[in-house]
């Protein structure tokens, strides 16, 4: 500033000394010179100075330009200290949770579309004489329940015992019920994922099994006196004497387990159970 204002002299007075001349001389600003804009001194005189000097907006000490504190828009942009996309605040992509976090959408608590699920219906086909009754409990829990219930198989009414298989597919755990008045050789398949903790045999005759997995527990109530009931195969009431109810409720005090499906029919031959 002093070398300016000695410069400035310097012309005056050459130009005065060449005639008489008019000088406009041009008004100093604020922050022209470095350090004006912090040196406490209002430079250009006009009642601002340093950073209240709109002569200074956009030096260093005040505060810089659109990557500083403030710019053209608000008080943040893209590359300021206040959060947005990028930064602190959660987006999308961040701490907020979203379809893959923490909490969702349309799953539980815990995880998302992928998530552990409630075990699906259970699903049983029968090779059957007569109708075919099926039930797959619409809230499935685990260990689960399962019964099959016929009357009688390949032996017939009084003939010697007949065999029915079984192929269950459907992974475990579970509880299984075979359930026949006539007698029964039931000859299981087992799925590699199948884990059944315990079969109980009930009915009025003496029957079997056979390819239960190593293990598991077998519980013979097929004898007269020992048997929940005599026989049961439709549902969801009783037919012929025969007594599903009677069968389910003792079968769920038994294993403390709620029913997952039922399978009956009266003359059986092949089960399947996924």
């Amino acid at each position: 500033m002093i070398a300016r204002s000695l410069l400035s002299s310097l012309v005056l007075a050459v130009l005065i000394g060449c005639g008489d001349v008019t000088v406009n001389e041009q008004p100093e600003a604020e922050g022209d010179d470095p350090g004006e804009c912090s040196d406490n001194a209002d430079n250009d005189q006009d009642g601002l100075w340093d950073c209240d000097d709109p002569d200074c907006d956009g030096a260093d000490e005040c505060g810089g330009d659109d990557d500083d504190a403030t710019d053209d828009d608000d008080a943040t942009d893209d590359d300021d200290v206040a959060p947005d996309d990028d930064d602190v605040a959660p987006d999308d992509d961040d701490v907020a949770p979203d379809d893959d976090d923490v909490a969702d959408d349309d799953d539980s608590a815990v995880g998302d579309d992928d998530d552990s699920a409630a075990p699906p219906a259970v699903i049983t086909n029968g090779t059957c004489t007569g109708p075919v009754y099926t039930y797959s409990a619409p809230s499935i829990t685990t260990p689960e329940l399962n019964i099959i219930g016929m009357y009688e198989s390949t032996g017939g009414h009084g003939g010697p015992a007949g065999t029915t298989t079984v192929d269950i597919q459907r992974p475990g755990p579970m509880t299984l019920v075979l359930s026949s008045y006539e007698p029964v050789t039931w000859a299981l398949t087992v799925g590699p994922s199948t884990t059944i903790n315990e079969i109980i045999l009930n009915g009025y005759n003496v029957s079997t099994v056979t390819g239960a997995p190593g293990g598991t527990v077998i519980t013979d109530l097929t004898t007269p006196g020992s048997y929940w009931t005599a026989c049961a195969y439709a549902w969801p009431s009783s037919s012929g004497g025969c007594e599903t109810p009677t069968l389910v409720n003792a079968a769920e005090v038994y294993s403390g387990l709620s029913l997952s499906s039922w399978s009956g029919c009266y003359h059986g031959t092949v089960w399947t159970l996924n």
